[in-house]
């Protein structure tokens, strides 16, 4: 009998709780529908960035993450498609995307070191080629929750909504689709930027044998296939502060890393140019590792001379566009 009404209660008890967990969930899912629609979706950089990759064609591009999109700036001719976050599995897919009907001419593909970081090279961290494919279809997402880079940034939406500030904070956007921070990283006190920069080491210290992964592979796939399609490619690693580049040269495998992109420059007899150690003021960068406005004018005059692109450099105009927090 004891057991009958204990297994009774537990039963009702059970029922009621997925119930409510139902109940919660459906009204979440709605008023987040509801914040990006209202709040989000119109000033997300990533629609604005689909809209420059579906509708700004240039046979000239640029290819990588924030450190490319942050780090070349006012190129003539150039569409830099980087954007913040993405690592080589979507890189390639995009490169494939752009090209497929389009002969390139010069591509800059960034040569990033840290997407050998274990980080980096979890695919789940981004869309998959289906799913950021399905983001440039004209159909979409029929609701705004089911897109899985706005679904996955949701409850960061909602801390800074309900905190008073914008879901996304402002930044430039280029008509190139460069972004442009005016933020300056010796502004900070040297302290809080050491320790800034020790977390940021470890966060993109690499896996051991980082040639051996699928991130090298892609890599390789990558440049052979812009190859086969006639491009002319310049490979770009991207300059980090001093302080940031003090802590990471505990870790061996970088100069593995570096060989590789050596090699595979050698190899195919395309320019490589690794700007990692370069010495660059600390004013010129925006945070540890990525150029500010200042830093990417200078930066990119240099690029465009090691890549063999010549007087190159436009003075861009810029738009005000929302940039998410991302790492990349």
């Amino acid at each position: 009998m004891h057991s009958f009404i204990f297994n009774s209660d537990s039963g009702r008890f059970l029922r009621c709780f997925l119930t409510a967990t139902v109940f919660v969930s459906v009204i979440f899912a709605c008023a987040t529908e509801w914040l990006i629609r209202a709040h989000v979706r119109d000033i997300h950089p990533l629609n604005k960035h689909i809209q420059l990759l579906t509708s700004k064609r240039s046979p000239n591009a640029i290819f990588g993450d924030s450190h490319a999109a942050h780090g070349l700036l006012g190129l003539k001719s150039f569409v830099n498609q980087a954007f913040g976050g993405e690592g080589m599995a979507l890189v390639q897919t995009k490169v494939e995307y752009y090209f497929d009907d389009l002969k390139p001419a010069t591509v800059i593909l960034q040569a990033a070191p840290h997407h050998f970081a274990p980080t980096w090279l979890d695919k789940d961290r981004e869309p998959t080629p289906k799913e950021f494919l399905k983001m440039l279809d004209d159909r979409g997402y029929p609701l705004e929750i089911l897109n899985p880079e706005l679904r996955r940034e949701a409850f960061a939406y909602w801390r800074a909504f309900l905190s008073g500030k914008p879901p996304v904070p402002k930044e430039s956007m280029m008509d190139d689709g460069a972004r442009v921070s005016d933020d300056v990283y010796a502004a900070i006190p040297k302290s809080i930027r050491l320790q800034a920069a020790r977390r940021q080491a470890y966060q993109i210290k690499p896996v051991s044998a980082p040639m051996s992964t699928w991130a090298a592979q892609a890599y390789e796939t990558t440049v052979r296939s812009l190859l086969e399609k006639g491009a002319r490619i310049c490979l770009v690693t991207f300059p980090v502060s001093a302080t940031l580049r003090a802590e990471l040269a505990q870790f061996p495998q970088y100069a593995d890393i570096f060989a590789f992109f050596d090699a595979l420059a050698e190899k195919n007899g395309i320019p490589y140019v690794n700007a990692f150690s370069m010495e660059m003021d600390e004013s010129l960068f925006a945070d540890s590792h990525h150029l500010n406005g200042e830093g990417a004018r200078m930066f990119t005059r240099i690029v465009a001379d090691r890549c063999g692109i010549g007087e190159a450099v436009n003075p861009p105009s810029a738009t005000d566009v929302f940039q998410p927090g991302r790492n990349g």
